[in-house]
């Protein structure tokens, strides 16, 4: 019968670990865990199990676990991509003044901090109207033409006017027309009804774009248009431009939201003054609780099952005190970083996030799980050696145990004996 079915005929009995990208190993690794298999074989003793269902299960369902554990951690403290560190998010530490938004495409990552100073906010054109009396009629009957100038764009309007309308009403009437147009402004009548005047006033849609209105056409006889007798091209405020320094670099733009050249989306809000607004980088601490939560869950997973499996194997409670040794020896640089421990729950660990996320913006968490760190190494040293010889936590009854003396004795089946659980019912 071929291997993976053989394999596959075992999986409903204990559990499957997913393939990650730390199953494949450099060649020095590869020669590093066979010089451990070679030390542990010359120090084993000799031997016999009994390999029924129940410790070939338990035997191979340990071995999985150590290497699920042993996966969680690397991925913690890797470099790549998916790392635990790796994920940066970028803040600003005035939002108030200066949102930013990281854009689709960029890489956080490589993204230096910098300064904005922001000199001035972008402003839109605002023309006030004259005020004139609303209940006269200045306007002669006839039609009225004029154009309006806006982002290099001309649009013309025709305007009728009859005599039954007075000032007011013509102003509502060319104010809901203008609104209609869509051309970028927005006009609204403003009253003024102690002295029973009323204006017209209009504003660009769009900061920092100008915009101009021209009678072009009025009823013969007549010496004012529309423009003229209403004030439509009366200036008040300007168009203005945000102008921000980036790095040094002076950068002009009509809108308030800027796109750096690194993928940013910066929304200008207020001027600095002398207080240029960070922008910086931070590592995703929600990304890195995701990894701790995985970290935690794999290690109360194989906790709960070394925990279970001691109550009816004799070996099985030297993992567990192995185990609870290991998480005893680094409980308080664990607990600094968020990560504590349940005495009363059978050790397992849970995640004090307050704790967790303050231990990430101090860079005292990703110190916890660097490569080379004492806990990541003592963790890793500890799930090798399991996975390597699981049967160590299996009852078995010695024969003979070896002569340690004799630094050439070895036995290269010892730590391979579980590979040939997998085919106990087979030969």
């Amino acid at each position: 019968m071929p291997l993976l079915s053989i394999y596959n005929n075992l999986i409903h009995g204990y559990m499957m670990s997913r393939q990650t990208r730390f199953d494949s190993h450099k060649r020095s690794e590869l020669s590093e865990i066979h010089n451990r298999i070679r030390k542990i074989s010359s120090e084993q003793p000799l031997y016999k199990i009994d390999f029924d269902a129940d410790a070939q299960e338990y035997a191979l369902s340990v071995k999985e676990h150590a290497m699920e554990l042993a996966a969680a951690i690397k991925d913690m403290g890797s470099d790549e991509s998916e790392g635990a560190f790796s994920r940066f998010i970028i803040k600003s530490d005035h939002p108030g003044m200066v949102g930013v938004e990281v854009l689709e495409g960029s890489e956080p990552g490589k993204i230096e901090d910098f300064d904005v100073q922001v000199e001035r906010l972008s402003s839109p054109q605002i023309n006030s109207g004259y005020y004139v009396d609303s209940r006269e009629n200045s306007l002669v009957s006839g039609q009225y033409n004029f154009t309006v100038e806006i982002e290099g764009s001309f649009y013309s309007f025709q305007f009728n006017v009859t005599g039954s309308n007075d000032n007011k009403e013509l102003q509502t009437k060319l104010a809901d027309f203008i609104n209609k147009t869509k051309v970028g402004l927005r006009a609204e009548v403003v009253s003024d009804r102690e002295n029973g005047k009323s204006a017209l006033n209009l504003e660009a849609k769009k900061f920092g774009v100008p915009f101009e209105f021209k009678d072009t056409k009025t009823p013969e006889g007549t010496k004012s248009g529309v423009v003229e007798l209403f004030g439509l091209n009366n200036v008040r405020s300007e168009a203005g431009k945000t102008v921000i320094y980036i790095k040094g670099e002076r950068i002009e733009n009509e809108d308030r939201k800027i796109v750096t050249s690194d993928g940013l989306l910066l929304d200008i809000k207020k001027e600095t003054a002398d207080q240029p607004v960070r922008i910086y980088k931070v590592v995703d601490d929600e990304s890195v609780f995701k990894k701790i939560s995985e970290f935690v869950r794999k290690y109360n997973d194989m906790s709960e099952y070394v925990r279970a499996g001691a109550n009816t194997r004799r070996a099985s409670k030297k993992l567990w005190y192995e185990l609870n040794g290991l998480l005893t020896e680094y409980a308080d640089k664990l607990s600094a970083s968020g990560i504590e421990m349940k005495p009363e729950n059978g050790g397992l660990l849970y995640i004090d996030r307050a704790k967790m996320f303050h231990a990430v913006n101090e860079g005292s968490l990703e110190m916890l799980f660097r490569p080379d760190s004492d806990v990541t190494k003592g963790f890793l040293r500890k799930l090798t050696d399991i996975s390597i010889n699981p049967l160590d936590y299996v009852d078995k009854t010695i024969v003979v145990y070896p002569n340690t003396r004799n630094r050439f004795a070895y036995n290269p089946y010892i730590t391979s004996i579980y590979s040939g659980i997998m085919y106990n019912n087979y030969c």
